[in-house]
């Protein structure tokens, strides 16, 4: 049975291990090289972000490249390996560890209401969150990578979510109450919010 995990700050077990070996595995069979990657600081997507780069959890601190370790993923090796807190994920509250069964999941991502019921993280904050990462790399990354940069963001199911519905052109109009205005019809929005990634996982954008 699946937990709520949220700000909960586990390392990997060895069921996420394997899914990251898994996907690095099939980021090197389709011949995937990433100018910069940007991990959640959270050590289940900070362990994934290391194995998918660099084959397994390095220490960025401690660790001196050679050249016979150099990244065949990732350019520029722990140089563009980068820790972004904007990407962690959502903070569930009091849900953190309880059972996915006890708890009435959509109604934590009902757009509209935009609720904050036991200290879970606003659906307001998570996006402004992943609206201030997407901008991040539209101003700042484009500038130092150029506009064909190939970028690498290993995340959170919760924060992905709304992260895609920004990628697909979605976006959300709070009012000063807190309620929220957006097109439940469209398709950014019934695509992000009707689904969520599995582990390991990954999506491609044009961006």
């Amino acid at each position: 049975m699946r937990q709520f995990q949220g700000r909960s700050d586990a390392p990997l077990n060895e069921t996420g291990i394997l899914q990251a070996r898994e996907a690095r595995e099939k980021l090197l069979s389709e011949r995937e090289e990433f100018d910069v990657c940007f991990a959640s600081p959270l050590k289940r997507a900070l362990q994934t972000a290391k194995i998918v780069c660099f084959g397994e959890i390095k220490d960025k601190e401690t660790h001196n490249a050679t050249n016979s370790e150099k990244s065949d993923i990732l350019h520029g090796d722990f140089n563009n390996f980068r820790v972004e807190r904007l990407i962690a994920e959502r903070d569930l509250g009091n849900l953190e560890g309880k059972q996915e069964s006890d708890f009435d999941q959509q109604s934590t991502w009902d757009v509209s209401r935009n609720i904050s019921t036991g200290g879970i993280e606003r659906i307001s904050d998570l996006y402004l969150r992943a609206l201030n990462f997407y901008k991040l790399l539209d101003n700042n990354i484009r500038s130092e990578f150029g506009n064909d940069a190939k970028i690498l963001v290993v995340s959170h199911g919760g924060f992905l979510r709304v992260f895609h519905f920004i990628m697909l052109g979605g976006r959300i109009v709070f009012n000063e109450d807190g309620t929220a205005i957006v097109d439940e019809t469209s398709e950014a929005y019934l695509e992000a919010f009707s689904s969520s990634l599995k582990n390991c996982e990954y999506r491609k954008y044009d961006f």
